[in-house]
């Protein structure tokens, strides 16, 4: 009897599911925009800049959780408040004022978009200066990873732990009792 409960107690620590998410960083600085159509002429700014933070498996995966975001196009900034984001099937698309995969015509609206597969970025945005869309295309960024998650488990997690435990001995000294 001692030997299944330590094999159930064993498989238990083993199976617990530990947080394990890796922070990275994502600093850009974006040049070389064009009109996204035609007849729009040039873009009223012509470099943007700024960093991002997100939490994710890896580099190349999808994003937990964004945590820190900056970007400035011109005489305009976005900080964390302006901004959502979400997962498509090889990129992360962060958006501003409108939502993350539409951009609004003669607003200050932006959509960046980081490409999982080969660390690459696109910033497209709109601006009250000017109506229209400018691109910057696909440029190379560097992704960093700085922070991790401990793999430690939550204190309560070892307290669920600990009352599945204690709930399995008193069943098993039941038992031996009848």
């Amino acid at each position: 009897m001692l030997k299944k409960f330590a094999a159930v107690a064993s498989s238990l620590l083993l199976s617990m599911s530990m947080a394990h998410a890796n922070d990275y960083k994502v600093n850009f600085s974006m040049s070389g925009f064009g009109a996204v159509q035609p007849g729009v002429g040039m873009a009223p700014f012509k470099t943007a800049f700024g960093s991002v933070i997100f939490s994710a498996a890896s580099a190349s995966s999808d994003w937990d959780t964004l945590k820190a975001f900056s970007l400035t196009i011109g005489d305009v900034s976005y900080s964390m408040s302006d901004v959502k984001f979400a997962n498509h099937f090889n990129y992360t698309n962060v958006g501003g004022l409108s939502d993350e995969n539409h951009l609004d015509s003669g607003m200050n609206d932006f959509a960046f978009s980081v490409f999982h597969d080969d660390n690459t970025a696109t910033l497209t945005y709109s601006s009250l200066v000017a109506p229209g869309f400018w691109s910057s295309g696909s440029q190379a960024v560097t992704i960093t990873q700085v922070g991790m998650v401990s793999q430690v488990p939550e204190p309560e997690t070892y307290a669920m732990l600990l009352a599945g435990l204690g709930l399995l001995s008193g069943v098993a000294r039941r038992r031996r009792k009848v």
